[in-house]
């Protein structure tokens, strides 16, 4: 009996830490965010930035509609995907940077070789090879996630890092329009 309650209560415990530590968007909230880096769009709307883009630092419209929790909703240039995501832990920009880079220019090469479609078996498991950091984007049971959009949300993610200079361990959810497509997370060295 007291074996079981404790598993009953290590898994309990895991679930929390868990739950805690991803990004948690509630699907009637997708329409209802703003973009981080375009205060005046609606998330999952064509989000098209100025020719000389500036740093926003959210002086307009509503902070909170732009922050899911500790969460943030950030968009994809030139298209409806967008990203909520939450960081983790710092981790050194070249590493982050280079493997993203790395992720990107792989999902690219499938595009050109394979096409465009839904991601195999739903999984994508990134190492970078040269900085060890796992880039790890699974497809959500209720879509399915293209190459296409797991690029155009990496980019998203690079693009919020790059501009807010918080480079890092993530955890991410993507959207494509109102509904989320899949999620995942970036993790390395400490």
């Amino acid at each position: 009996m007291q074996a079981f309650a404790l598993s009953f209560i290590i898994i309990l415990v895991r679930s929390v830490i868990f739950s805690n530590s991803t990004p948690t968007t509630p699907s009637n909230l997708a329409g209802t965010l703003f973009c981080a880096n375009a205060p005046n769009i609606r998330a999952g709307n064509i989000y098209i930035p100025p020719p000389h883009t500036l740093k926003l630092r959210h002086e307009n419209g509503n902070l909170e509609l732009r922050y899911a929790g500790s969460s943030i909703v950030w968009c994809g240039e030139n298209s409806r995907t967008f990203v909520v995501l939450r960081m983790a832990y710092i981790v050194a920009f070249q590493l982050v940077n280079d493997a993203l880079d790395e992720a990107e220019n792989a999902i690219t090469l499938e595009i050109e070789t394979g096409g465009d479609g839904a991601i195999d078996n739903g999984d994508f498991d990134w190492v970078s090879a040269t900085t060890g950091i796992r880039i790890h984007a699974l497809t959500n049971a209720q879509a399915q996630m293209t190459y296409s959009t797991l690029r155009r949300a990496l980019v998203a993610i690079s693009n919020y890092m790059d501009q807010e200079g918080h480079w890092g361990a993530t955890y991410f959810h993507i959207y494509e329009e109102s509904s989320e497509v899949g999620y995942g997370w970036i993790i390395g060295p400490h």
